[in-house]
């Protein structure tokens, strides 16, 4: 049991600070220090290759440029002794001198990448990096069948949703890369593009003619609300009242909602509002809907695509 207790003992440390290489990308060099923030004891030239050994916890920011970078201290070799580099100067594949750099947003941060423009051009990447990693980036060609109110919902245009469909097929399709896997995600996301189209079309024009959800297999969930809306009259009426009833609950302004309902109860419009909710809240919550490509390997294979990169992120 003692031996086994001091393998493990002696196993733990070489697992937490595994070995593994990264290269200098600064062209000036890259300071070697005695210490984190330490006195500098000499320079690693560009491209070289540093073993590194593990990390401290100081985490520092600079601004290099027009890019900020974030980086920690790296502990690495240098003739036998232990020294610090600043990683936010480390590469994790060998840098080349022909390359390019785009900017990038995730959720959280702002990063940049360099990349091998004999490998991949710039606007490839672009385009990967707004169709998969930001979501609310460039690739604009979102048109909401489900507004919140009753005159954004008479401003519908199936040819806009139509245009608009066409951009996004032709903007995914106009991705041309060298990658197996990207090439696969590319296909993937053109007939997931496809599938919401046809649900999205049935919505548009479901608000006018609520038969039209009869051209969608909507599902068992929302198959009684596909009938209340057809239905119309007093039984959409009632439906929409158990809605609201639903949504009051846990509201800190009840007595506001309220009236604001008992309004449009009232309105000559009635029918037109409860047609709206019940189309937003009820049937569009519950049909049945395409399912999304998996994505959980979309930010490791776009990070690939670069020699390095870097972000600045918010706590």
């Amino acid at each position: 049991m003692k031996k086994l207790l001091t393998i493990l003992i002696v196993l733990i440390p070489l697992i937490i600070n595994a070995q593994k290489v990264f290269y200098v990308n600064a062209k000036s060099g890259l300071n070697f220090r005695a210490k984190p923030r330490g006195k500098v004891l000499g320079k690693f030239k560009h491209k070289k290759a540093l073993e590194v050994l593990g990390y401290s916890d100081e985490i520092d920011y600079i601004k290099d440029g027009e890019n900020h970078i974030s980086g920690s201290w790296a502990r690495v070799r240098n003739d036998g002794k232990i020294v610090y580099v600043y990683d936010g100067f480390l590469a994790n594949k060998k840098p080349v001198d022909n390359y390019g750099e785009i900017k990038y947003m995730t959720v959280l941060c702002d990063c940049f990448g360099q990349f091998d423009k004999d490998n991949y051009s710039e606007s490839t990447l672009r385009k990967i990096a707004e169709t998969y990693i930001d979501e609310a980036g460039g690739m604009n060609f979102f048109y909401d069948v489900t507004p919140p109110d009753i005159e954004d919902i008479e401003k519908l245009d199936i040819n806009k949703l139509i245009q608009a469909h066409k951009n996004k097929i032709k903007y995914l399709k106009s991705i041309k890369i060298n990658s197996t896997y990207w090439t696969r995600r590319i296909k993937e996301e053109v007939e997931y593009a496809k599938k919401t189209f046809i649900v999205d079309r049935v919505m548009l024009l479901a608000y006018k003619n609520p038969e039209k959800l009869n051209d969608y297999a909507v599902g068992d969930e929302a198959s009684h609300y596909r009938s209340v809306l057809i239905a119309g009259g007093k039984e959409m009426l009632n439906e929409w009242e158990k809605l609201i009833q639903e949504k009051k609950r846990g509201r800190y302004n009840l007595d506001t909602y309220e009236n604001e309902y008992r309004e449009k109860r009232g309105s000559k419009r009635k029918y037109d509002y409860a047609r709206s909710d019940l189309m937003r809240y009820r049937m569009w919550n519950n049909m049945k809907h395409p399912k999304r490509p998996n994505r959980d390997n979309d930010t490791e294979e776009f990070l690939k695509l670069f020699f390095y990169d870097n972000c600045s992120c918010d706590d």
